[in-house]
């Protein structure tokens, strides 16, 4: 516990200096100059367009800084040479897995909450208003900023960080189009159906953590529903995190 705290602190702060108050800083000048068109509108139009701007952004921020930052954390390490020093000591490799992805979950939840705070800030200034369900929809695409994470890291524990970022970016587009793979296997036959339902039967569905339309037009959100992603989405980061640490263990570094 101890090596994975250590860890997890180390990847904390290098991640929190690099990237996190630039993101936040990004999403702050959108915002502003997005609250240049909101003076025309009423206020529950304002609330709707915010609301609808603000969980995209923050959703395709996260997604962006899981990608990138999770396809070259391991390979950060080879780069550096800290891998040998770190694989050197008494310390099961799949210890460092565990801290490393913990540390990037935790720099971004800051960015979420950080993000979320200022969205809830503009909200209220512009409409006048707030709610629990756009910290619900944030807290939807946390989990799938979180899952994503897990696959980027799974893709870099071997191969290289663009092929690992490729392959993160075509997995999440394959995890929102579900549906429409489910779709078309209905309408196929023979191998190409069979690939097609392996393919929505392996890869989580995402449209699953989108809560942004009931939290924009002010639906309820069921707790039931809350409580299945995130189990959904623990399910899934176990696997993958299970899976990184297995071929992180077998592979030799010279």
């Amino acid at each position: 516990m101890k090596a994975v705290l250590a860890i997890f602190s180390g990847t904390f702060k290098e991640g929190a200096r690099s990237r996190l108050f630039w993101g936040i800083l990004i999403f702050a000048i959108v915002m502003l100059l997005s609250s240049l068109v909101l003076s025309e509108f009423t206020f529950a139009e304002r609330y709707k367009i915010v609301a609808d701007f603000g969980l995209s952004f923050i959703a395709f921020f996260g997604i962006v800084v899981a990608i990138f930052v999770g396809a070259e954390l391991i390979h950060r390490e080879l780069d550096k040479r800290t891998i040998y020093v770190i694989i050197s000591k008494p310390i099961e490799r799949s210890v460092f897995v565990w801290g490393r992805y913990l540390g990037l979950i935790g720099v971004i939840l800051i960015n979420f909450l950080m993000m979320g705070v200022l969205l809830y800030l503009m909200i209220y200034f512009y409409a006048g208003s707030i709610n629990a369900l756009v910290m619900i929809a944030i807290y939807g695409s946390l989990l799938e900023a979180a899952m994503i994470t897990a696959f980027a890291i799974f893709y870099s524990s071997f191969t290289s960080p663009f092929v690992a970022a490729f392959s993160a970016f075509g997995t999440y587009i394959i995890c929102e189009s579900i549906d429409i793979i489910r779709a078309s296997a209905a309408k196929q036959s023979g191998i190409i159906r069979w690939i097609l339902n392996l393919t929505a039967t392996v890869f989580p569905d995402m449209t699953r953590f989108n809560l942004k339309t009931p939290a924009v037009y002010l639906d309820s959100i069921p707790v039931q529903d809350i409580l299945f992603i995130t189990l959904y989405a623990i399910g899934y980061i176990l696997i993958l995190i299970v899976l990184t640490s297995f071929i992180f263990d077998k592979r030799e570094f010279k």
